[in-house]
């Protein structure tokens, strides 16, 4: 497997030091998912296991805001407006 550092670019190397998004560092996990029920399902999970200070980055070649992720929902829309009142971070 290559070396990931001569993938990434570092804090420094980004040269934005405005940006509140965090380098790359070891222990993240990209799994491609086509795209569909079984992807919309597992982005819901994961968006519901984040925590505070937690990311997920996604892409979507058209993301439509009123997509349901599950047949009973969220919306694409909801799930991206962060959790519901009350929930723990």
């Amino acid at each position: 497997m290559p070396d990931p550092t001569e993938w990434f670019l570092t804090k420094a190397e980004r040269g934005n030091s405005f940006s509140r998004l965090p380098a790359w560092c070891e222990g993240n996990r990209a799994e491609p998912l086509v795209h569909g029920a079984t992807y919309f399902d597992q982005l819901a999970t994961e968006v519901e296991a984040l925590r505070a200070g937690d990311h997920v980055f996604f892409t979507d070649w058209r993301g439509d805001p009123d997509q349901k992720m599950r047949e009973d929902g969220p919306t694409v829309a909801e799930c991206s407006a962060g959790p519901p009142s009350g929930a723990s971070s």
